[in-house]
């Protein structure tokens, strides 16, 4: 098997899921679009992470809940 051949397949059928083929270039606003499927998602998974983080260090068992994290123990047992 030819790898740089295999490459080249992959390449394009990626392009070809994309809706473009190797001649048209994506748009930037179909290239934001792109990023922004995958961004959004990461950043709402870092908002909860920070939430939770937050109430651990600031909420009403603060600071034992946090002890209890650094410990190795779920909060709160």
């Amino acid at each position: 098997m030819n790898l740089s051949h295999a490459h080249d397949q992959g390449h394009a059928g990626r392009r070809r899921r994309r809706g473009r083929t190797p001649s048209s270039p994506p748009s930037v606003e179909a290239a934001l679009a792109e990023y922004e499927q995958a961004l959004f998602p990461r950043g709402a998974e870092a908002a909860a992470e920070g939430t939770e983080l937050e109430e651990l260090m600031f909420g009403d068992d603060a600071p034992h809940g946090l002890i209890a994290m650094f410990a190795g123990q779920e909060p709160g047992h």
